[in-house]
């Protein structure tokens, strides 16, 4: 089986670490987790990652 890949470099917005993202032809993806993209004023965008390790901080916060 040939699985086609897109490799992605982007920061976790909670400690600023670089993250690698892999997506996959199916539209999923493994290395972070994505929460949208937020509007920065004037028409930008900018895409709100976090890396494994703070959402897994953040997830066990009650």
């Amino acid at each position: 089986m040939n699985v086609q890949t897109e490799k992605l470099i982007r920061n976790c917005v909670v400690c600023g670490k670089r993250i690698v993202i892999t997506l996959y032809q199916d539209r999923t993806y493994k290395g972070g987790h994505f929460f949208g993209k937020l509007n920065i004023g004037k028409g930008k965008k900018a895409e709100y990652w976090e890396c494994n390790r703070c959402f897994a901080k953040n997830s066990d916060v009650s």
